[in-house]
C-alpha cells in the first residue's frame, strides 16, 4: 500500500503549522514595515539560535517521554562560569568556554544519573535542578555581578555577520541541528528513543538499553544548554545569573507546537523547527508592526489551540478509518509501538517503506518488537479482506485517553490567552486613566512643523506593567500628540535585559528615527545601541543610562547624587542622625539604583557617621517580594528603625509589611508614585515619598527625541525650550528634568500620578 506524500513528509501533521507560518509571513508582510526582506529573515534566525539550540536538544528528550526543565537555569550557570573563568580566573577565552561546556555536561550527567539510574521521574529531577543550577549561578555572583567587556572578536560570534548577511552564530546552530537529525532520524539510537517514548517497558523487552539511552539524552541536553549560554553571552555582551530565564518553557512550547507529543513516542526535528520559527516570526512581526508585545502570549496560545484542534480532527478521522481496517484482537496502540521500534516515522524514506517491511531496522528491530509482545498488523491480510473489520476496544480506550489529554492542553492554552488579554487590557486602562484631561493654558509645546513624514520614536520602559512606567507613558503620549510624531511604546513585561536587546534589534530592522531606552542592564544593551547609531538611528536613554558612547543624550530625572542626598538627609532627619536602616532596591544589577546606593554610602561617611546601613535586599521591582524582604529584615535586624525603598513598587510593599507587623517604631521612605502610597502616608506608615514627576519624565523623553529626529537639538547646546516644562538644562550629554520632589501628608493630595 503506497503511503500518501503528506504522511511521508509530515507524519505528525506538521503541514498545519507550515500553513500557519505562511499565513503569519503573509500578514506581517502586509502590515509590518521591512518585514519581508532578506535582512529581516536572517535577523529572525539570529534571534532564534539560543532558543533553537534548546528546542533541538529537548525534542528527543520529549520524544522519549521525558522532560528537562533545567536547560534555562543551566544556561545561567554556564554563562556566569564562563564570565568568571575569563575575567576572574584569568583563563583565555577558549579555556573559559571549555570550562563552561564541562559544567553543562556535568549538570546533564547529574540529571541523567538521577533519572536513568535512580529512576526518579524527570519532572521532579529537572524541577529540582532548575532551582539548583539557578541558585548556584546567583550564589557565584551574589545576584549582582554582571560580566561584560568581552573582546570584540568574541562578541562577533553573537553580533557579527558572515559576508555582511548571515549571522555568525547560525553555522553553530546548523551543525548541532544536523548532528541531532542524524541521531534522531537516521540511527538505531533514534529508533530506540521513539520506542522508549511509546512504551518503555516494551522497549526493555525488545532489548533496548533504556537507562543508557535516556542518560545520553540528558547528558547531551546539558551540553547543548551550555553551548547556548556561550552564544547568549556573545550575543548580549554580558554574562549574568538570570541568563536563560524562561527559555525552557519557550523551548518546550516550540517542540510541542511542532507536533511532538508531551507523552512521548511522536515528533520530528522538522516539526520543532516549524514551531520555533512560528514563534520567532510571530514575535518579530508584532514588534515590527508596533503592536503590543502582550499579543505574543495571546496569539501563541491561539496558535497552540488551533493546531491541537486541527490535529485532533485529523486523529478522529484516522481513528475511524483504522477501526474498519484493523484485525480483531490487535491493539492499534501496540501496533503503533511496533512500528516505532522498527523505525517508522523517522524520516520520509522510512515512512514510505514501513507499511511493507516487518524487519527493516538494524540489529533486528523486528525481533525487538516481537520480543516485547508487540504485533504488527499484516496489511496484506487486511487488504484481501481475510478478516472482518471489528472495532478494537483497546483503540477506543487510547482514543478516550487522548481526548482527555488534549482537553487539558486546550484549557491551559485558553488560560494563557485569557491572562494575556487581561494584562494587555489592564495596561491600556491604566494609560488612559492617567491621560491629562487638558493641558494647562499658556504652556504650549513646540508646534510640529509641516512634514510629509512623521518621525517614528520608539520608547522602551524597563517593564511595561510597572505603575512608574505606566505614568511615564501618559506623558510620552501627551508629547507625541502635541508634536505630531508617531510613538511606539513597547518593552518587556518584567525586568529582562535580553528582551530589551531583542526589541532594539527589531526597531533597527524597522528603521525607526529615534530609539529611547530605560536601560535595565548597561553592559548588555550598549553594544546593540551602538549598532543602532551606526545605522543612522538617534539613540536616547532615559531613567537609567547606558555607556556614554552608546547614546547621544541621557534624559536624567535627577542627578544620582541629588537623589541619594535627598533620601539620606530625610532618613537622618527621621532618625535623629543615628541608628540603623535598611535599603530595599529593585534588581541588584540595576545600574542607576546601584549608583544611588554608592552615593548614599558616601553621604553617610561624609555627614552621618552614626547612621548605619544594616543590609540591602532586592525586590526585583515586585511589591510582594518587597513585602517578604521587609518582613525578613524586621525579624533578622530588630535594631532597624527605617526602611528606605528605592523602587516604586517596593515602598507600598515595605509599608504593608511594617503595618502588618504593627511596628510604629519603624519609618518607611523611598522613591515611588504618590498615588500608590497615599493610604500609607495618611495612616502614618510611610513618612516621605521622594520622586520627580514621572509624567514629565515621559513627556521630556519624547520631546527631546523629536528634536533630535528633526535635527533641532544642536551639539553643544546648554538648554532648550521644553513646552510646558519651561527651559530645560543640558549638562554635557545629560538632559536634566530637575530636582526631586518630596511628598508628605501635607502635600501628597495635590498630586495625581
Amino acid at each position: 500500500m503506497t503511503t500518501h506524500w503528506r504522511e511521508r513528509w509530515f507524519p505528525n501533521g506538521e503541514w498545519i503549522l507550515l500553513l500557519a507560518l505562511a499565513a503569519e509571513a503573509a500578514l506581517f508582510s502586509a502590515i509590518a514595515q521591512n518585514f519581508f526582506t532578506l535582512g529581516n529573515f536572517f535577523e529572525v534566525t539570529r534571534l532564534s539560535v539560543e532558543l533553537g539550540l534548546l528546542a533541538v536538544a529537548l525534542t528527543p528528550v520529549i520524544i522519549s517521554g521525558g522532560i528537562d526543565l533545567s536547560v534555562g537555569s543551566m544556561m545561567g550557570l554556564a554563562a556566569v562560569v564562563f564570565g568568571a573563568a575569563y575575567q576572574d580566573w584569568g583563563l583565555p577565552l577558549p579555556a573559559a568556554a571549555a570550562v563552561a561546556l564541562a559544567v553543562g555536561c556535568a549538570g546533564g550527567a547529574l540529571n541523567a544519573w538521577l533519572i536513568a539510574r535512580l529512576d526518579i521521574p524527570p519532572l521532579i529531577v529537572t524541577l529540582g535542578t532548575l532551582s539548583l543550577f539557578r541558585g548556584l549561578a546567583e550564589g557565584l555572583t551574589q545576584g549582582a555581578v554582571n560580566y561584560t567587556n568581552f573582546p570584540a572578536g568574541f562578541l562577533a560570534l553573537g553580533q557579527g555577520y558572515l559576508w555582511g548577511v548571515i549571522p555568525a552564530q547560525l553555522p553553530i546552530f546548523a551543525v548541532v541541528l544536523a548532528g541531532y537529525a542524524v541521531l534522531v532520524h537516521r540511527s538505531v539510537l533514534g529508533r530506540g528513543f521513539y520506542a522508549i517514548g511509546f512504551t518503555a517497558a516494551g522497549a526493555r523487552y525488545a532489548g533496548i538499553p533504556v537507562p543508557r539511552r535516556i542518560g545520553l539524552l540528558y547528558l547531551l541536553s546539558g551540553c547543548i544548554a551550555s553551548l547556548a549560554a556561550i552564544v547568549y553571552v556573545a550575543h548580549l555582551g554580558q554574562a549574568k545569573s538570570d541568563a536563560g530565564s524562561g527559555y525552557e518553557l519557550d523551548a518546550i512550547t516550540a517542540v510541542v507546537l511542532g507536533g511532538t507529543s508531551v507523552f512521548g513516542g511522536r515528533g520530528t526535528l522538522g516539526g520543532t523547527l516549524l514551531g520555533l520559527f512560528s514563534l520567532a516570526v510571530l514575535r518579530n512581526g508584532l514588534q515590527l508592526a508596533a503592536l503590543p508585545s502582550e499579543l505574543t502570549g495571546v496569539l501563541t496560545g491561539t496558535l497552540l489551540v488551533a493546531t491541537i484542534a486541527i490535529d485532533r480532527v485529523r486523529a478522529r478521522r484516522r481513528s475511524t478509518v483504522n477501526v474498519y481496517s484493523t484485525s480483531p484482537g490487535i491493539d492499534q496502540r501496540q501496533s503503533e509501538a511496533g512500528r516505532h521500534a522498527q523505525g517508522v516515522g523517522h524520516g520520509p524514506a522510512e515512512a514510505g517503506r514501513h507499511a511493507h517491511e516487518v524487519d527493516h531496522g538494524p540489529a533486528g528491530a523486528g525481533r525487538h518488537a516481537a520480543a516485547s509482545g508487540i504485533s504488527h498488523p499484516g496489511p496484506r491480510l487486511v487488504e484481501k479482506g481475510l478478516r472482518a473489520p471489528v472495532p478494537d476496544p483497546g483503540s477506543q480506550v487510547a482514543d478516550e485517553d487522548f481526548d482527555v489529554r488534549n482537553s487539558q492542553v486546550a484549557v491551559l492554552c485558553a488560560a494563557i490567552v485569557a491572562g494575556s488579554l487581561i494584562v494587555a487590557g489592564t495596561n491600556v486602562w491604566l494609560v488612559r486613566s492617567l491621560q491629562p484631561a487638558e493641558r494647562p493654558a499658556g504652556s504650549a509645546a513646540p508646534a510640529p512643523p509641516p512634514a510629509a513624514r512623521r518621525p517614528v520614536i520608539a520608547v522602551m520602559p524597563k517593564a511595561k506593567g510597572d505603575p512608574y512606567f505606566v505614568s511615564c507613558r501618559a506623558g510620552a503620549e501627551e508629547a507625541a500628540q502635541e508634536l505630531g510624531v508617531e510613538l511606539i511604546w513597547d518593552g518587556p513585561t518584567g525586568l529582562d535585559a535580553a528582551k530589551q536587546n531583542e526589541l532594539v534589534e527589531n526597531w533597527i530592522t524597522r528603521k525607526v528615527d529615534v530609539i529611547a531606552v530605560a536601560v535595565e542592564n548597561r553592559g548588555g544593551i550598549s553594544s546593540v545601541l551602538r549598532k543602532a547609531r551606526e545605522r543612522g538611528i538617534h539613540v536616547v536613554t532615559w531613567d537609567a543610562d547606558a555607556e556614554p558612547d552608546a547614546r547621544e543624550y541621557f534624559v536624567n530625572q535627577a542627578t544620582a547624587e541629588g537623589i541619594a542626598n535627598t533620601l539620606t538627609d530625610e532618613a537622618a532627619r527621621l532618625l535623629g542622625g543615628k541608628g540603623e536602616f535598611a535599603i530595599i532596591t529593585g534588581a541588584l544589577s540595576a545600574a542607576n539604583q546601584n549608583e544611588w546606593i554608592e552615593f548614599i554610602k558616601k553621604r553617610l561617611a561624609d555627614k552621618y557617621p552614626d547612621l548605619k546601613l544594616a543590609t540591602i535586599r532586592p525586590s526585583d521591582d515586585d511589591r510582594d517580594k518587597a513585602f517578604a524582604e521587609t518582613q525578613t529584615i524586621l525579624r533578622v535586624f530588630p535594631a532597624v528603625r527605617l526602611v528606605m525603598a528605592i523602587s516604586a513598587p517596593a515602598v507600598p510593599g515595605s509599608a504593608e509589611a511594617v503595618r502588618q507587623a504593627g511596628r510604629r517604631d519603624v519609618n518607611v521612605i523611598g522613591l515611588s508614585l504618590p498615588n500608590m502610597n497615599k493610604p500609607y502616608v495618611h495612616d502614618g506608615w510611610v513618612q516621605t515619598v521622594v520622586l520627580w514627576n514621572t509624567r514629565d519624565l515621559g513627556y521630556l523623553t519624547v520631546l527631546a527625541s523629536a528634536l533630535l529626529a528633526r535635527n533641532a537639538l544642536p551639539p553643544g547646546a546648554t538648554s532648550f525650550p521644553a513646552g510646558r516644562l519651561g527651559t530645560i538644562e543640558i549638562r554635557e550629554s545629560q538632559i536634566l528634568l530637575g530636582a526631586p520632589v518630596m511628598f508628605t501628608k501635607a502635600n501628597i493630595d495635590r498630586f495625581d500620578f
